[in-house]
């Protein structure tokens, strides 16, 4: 029901129906197996999320910890982006 995502499937979808066939029916299975992927990705997050959780909670440095691993995955971001340069619009 989330707007964005059927903008997504209106704009993205139509370019690999074919017109010979039905195109409600391929719609379907396109969108079928669009969520059938975001269910089996998202149930891995959420598994590995659980298994994460308690290591996480049993430490007492946790805050310090996440903040320079956090710290870490944005300096990190921020060197790939300054090193990967302009694009030219050519």
């Amino acid at each position: 029901l989330n707007p964005k995502t059927a903008l997504f499937f209106a704009a993205f979808l139509p370019q690999f129906i074919d017109p010979a066939g039905s195109a409600i029916a391929q719609s379907v299975l396109f969108g079928g197996a669009f969520v059938a992927i975001a269910a089996c990705t998202d149930t891995a997050y959420v598994l590995a999320a659980g298994l994460a959780a308690p290591a996480l909670r049993q430490s007492q440095q946790t805050s310090t910890v996440g903040r320079y691993l956090s710290a870490a995955v944005y300096f990190g971001l921020a060197a790939f982006t300054a090193a990967s340069g302009a694009r030219s619009s050519r």
